[in-house]
């Protein structure tokens, strides 16, 4: 995919180390070690196409894997908001709406998530005459 002006290959460590690593340190990504680099990226487009999809034989035939298994169990990852979907269908399918859903923290009270410290703005509501 990348290559010197000659054509010869360019050494993946010198791509991450000059290319990748300061991009992310730019945007503020942790860098987290063994799972910081370009290869990073077949897990993040695995798990998309199944996400967006709901097709899980169309994320192995994408990423070019032999089996279903190794695409299911190594490459794709479920998100937060997914598990939370899945939680309320769940609820919703046995209690129906016998009891309100609760929105999430961040939209709760303002929460901010940031390098996994969740940080809440308390809101302070007066009422007349106290």
């Amino acid at each position: 995919m990348f290559c010197k002006k000659d054509g010869s290959a360019l050494d993946p460590d010198v791509l991450r180390k000059d290319a990748l690593y300061p991009i992310l340190d730019r945007l503020g990504i942790p860098r987290k070690k063994g799972a910081s680099g370009f290869h990073t990226f077949r897990h993040s487009a695995g798990s998309i196409v199944n996400e967006q999809t709901g097709n899980l034989k169309l994320a192995q035939k994408f990423l070019g894997h032999s089996t279903i298994k190794m695409t299911a169990d190594i490459y794709t990852h479920t998100s937060a908001e997914a598990e939370r979907g899945a939680a309320i269908a769940l609820e919703r399918a046995i209690y129906g709406d016998l009891f309100p859903v609760v929105p999430n923290i961040e939209q709760l009270c303002g929460a901010k998530l940031r390098k996994g410290i969740v940080t809440v703005q308390l809101v302070t509501i007066n009422k007349k005459g106290a």
